[in-house]
């Protein structure tokens, strides 16, 4: 997972509510996502030298009680300098499955990137992907296999605020839209494309850490979702 460079910071924007509605759909109340759920839809993604996260989503971006899927939405950054035409061996694991990635799609202007698996993962809870931002100060969860852990970890946290965009250290990795965020434990490398929860809702996928001088802080920046559906659609579309 890249170390982050924030650039200069907008006013943060609250939004309103998240409806209630794709919470009761995926058994979450509007403050806590349940563990279980969120868990099974997180995924360990594995190439030869490296691994991230993701997040299994429906090809509709709904909120889907027990579903088969082949799309997992991650980060862009862990396919550079990857081939895109063949993908090379690629695993995707999760709870109960094991598959490989067949094709990859990446939004551009930002650090997300769609994933299509070989054949679907098994039935489970799919979480919504946001129509919206982050809200100011709102309980989150973020959940990955960093420290090369077997299965995903649970790190609470609080939105903070939304960057125009971010960049990495080396200038590598763009995020926009970008939201700071603060979780104790805090993110760290492996995570990368993991999901950040709030209210129901996938709102973001973890992008940057901010570590000074290889010291882990509490902050990470994370690539909004809610002003890239339109991308996100036509990226599973073409897959």
């Amino acid at each position: 997972m890249p170390d982050m460079l924030p650039v200069p910071l907008t006013r943060p924007r609250v939004q309103g509510h998240w409806p209630e509605s794709a919470a009761r759909v995926c058994n979450v109340n509007l403050r806590q996502i349940l563990p279980e759920d969120a868990r099974r839809a997180t995924v360990r993604l594995t190439a030869p030298t490296s691994y991230c996260s993701g997040v299994l989503i429906a090809a509709d971006l709904g909120a889907h009680s027990a579903k088969a899927t082949a799309f997992v939405l991650t980060c862009a950054h862990f396919f550079r300098g990857l081939p895109a035409n063949p993908v090379p061996a690629i695993t995707v694991t999760g709870p109960g499955f094991r598959r490989t990635v067949s094709a990859v799609r990446r939004i551009r202007g930002t650090d997300i990137a769609v994933a299509k698996l070989d054949s679907p993962a098994p039935a489970r809870a799919l979480p919504p992907v946001t129509r919206r931002g982050a809200v100011w100060m709102q309980r989150i969860v973020t959940y990955g296999y960093g420290g090369r852990r077997t299965t995903a970890s649970e790190k609470p946290g609080r939105a903070l605020i939304t960057l125009p965009l971010s960049l990495s250290r080396n200038l590598s990795t763009l995020v926009a839209p970008a939201g700071l965020v603060l979780n104790r434990p805090g993110a760290i490398k492996g995570d990368s494309g993991g999901p950040i929860f709030g209210a129901g809702e996938v709102l973001a996928t973890q992008s940057l850490v901010l570590d000074p001088a290889g010291v882990q802080t509490p902050l990470a920046t994370t690539s909004l979702l809610g002003s890239h559906r339109g991308a996100l659609r036509r990226a599973i579309g073409a897959l």
